[in-house]
């Protein structure tokens, strides 16, 4: 069943943080677009964990900033540690602690903020939605097409079946690394490519037996067999344990229930240990990045336009600074205020800062 076409300013296809981030730079400046996410909500994981004094700025000139740096703040003086271990109980090979330096007054007004993605979305997401922004999760895009007029999308309800379209003057494809729209765009990606796969488990557990004179922010294992990270959240208790898989001979379904528990009964030594298990996904860490980053009138932001290490944060902090950048320049054209052409400083702007980045 066919509905109605519907008229908006931007289409911004992927409901994440670059995508939630972009409607509402745009929002604050008098700018109409909806989102559409194939998902049934914001993410369940924290994937990205900490966001940097410039992300704060940005935020700062929309009404999530305030919440999402009193969401992210740690008080001052905090000391954490750092471990590498055969497992979380031993043999130790080297445990440092170092004291976390959230604000540097000297380079920002703004502080660094430890604050998951499952957190942040949320914030992002009632934020725009507090400025009119219409975002529809469990909708998927099927296809486009663009003149000089705009762009003609077909959006798929995935609940109801309903086809409907949308017309747009412009669309941003925030669609993640196996962006569609960056595959319908023809648009190809460079770079070293892939460094391998990685699964990962969200879990809550009370690992205080384990932890030493400064509570465990980060800790690398090197058992032979259950070797990985595990990373401490912004969340009491509630840790990430990621370790190596070889996708050509392993699913995340192949890890379940009972095989996590008791892999994190071995890598915590805690033979003892009951997890509650709150869901396993499998990434990739790769450098790539889009040879543009974008067509006509689409354009492409985030883990669409560039993949990075995990390593810093920097793939989902660069991708809000994609954000506010293609914002601006999309605001001004809507409104009259600059030619089309302001368009082509995007690509001219952020490929660069993203290849940089993404470079060792």
């Amino acid at each position: 069943m066919q509905a109605p076409p519907s008229r908006m300013q931007v289409l911004i296809v992927g409901g994440g943080l670059v995508g939630l981030s972009t409607a509402l730079f745009l929002a604050h400046q008098g700018v109409r677009s909806v989102v559409i996410e194939k998902h049934a909500g914001t993410s369940l994981h924290p994937r990205a964990r900490g966001f940097h004094s410039r992300t704060l700025e940005l935020l700062r000139s929309t009404c999530a900033g305030a919440e999402v740096e009193q969401a992210g703040s740690v008080p001052a003086g905090t000391v954490v540690g750092e471990l590498v271990a055969v497992t979380l109980a031993g043999p130790v090979h080297s445990w440092k602690t170092r004291t976390v330096s959230t604000q540097r007054t000297d380079v920002s007004p703004c502080p660094y903020v430890f604050l998951g993605q499952d957190r942040l979305d949320p914030i992002l997401l009632e934020a725009a939605r507090s400025q009119g922004v219409e975002v529809r999760f469990r909708h998927e895009l099927t296809g486009f097409t663009q003149d000089a007029r705009g762009v003609r999308a077909t959006v798929l309800d995935r609940e109801s079946g309903t086809v409907s379209t949308v017309e747009a003057a412009y669309l941003v494809g925030a669609d993640g690394v196996r962006s569609p729209v960056r595959e319908a765009l023809g648009i190809a990606l460079g770079g070293r490519g892939s460094f391998g796969h990685n699964i990962s488990t969200l879990f809550d557990a009370d690992l205080s037996l384990v932890q030493r004179e400064a509570p465990l922010a980060f800790a690398v294992l090197t058992h032979p067999e259950v070797g990985g990270v595990i990373a401490a959240t912004d969340v009491k208790d509630r840790w990430i344990h990621a370790t190596r898989i070889d996708v050509s001979r392993e699913m995340a379904e192949d890890f379940t229930e009972a095989r996590w528990t008791e892999r994190l009964r071995t890598v915590t030594g805690n033979a003892d240990l009951k997890p509650t298990l709150h869901g396993t996904f499998v990434w990739e860490a790769a450098e790539r990045v889009a040879e543009r980053f974008g067509s006509g009138r689409v354009f492409l932001a985030g883990d669409a336009a560039h993949q990075m290490p995990p390593t810093g944060g920097f793939g989902a902090n660069t991708g809000i600074h994609d954000a506010a950048n293609l914002a601006w320049k999309l605001t001004a054209v809507l409104n009259g205020h600059a030619d089309p052409a302001l368009l082509e400083s995007y690509d001219a702007e952020r490929r660069p800062v993203a290849a940089a980045t993404a470079a060792p």
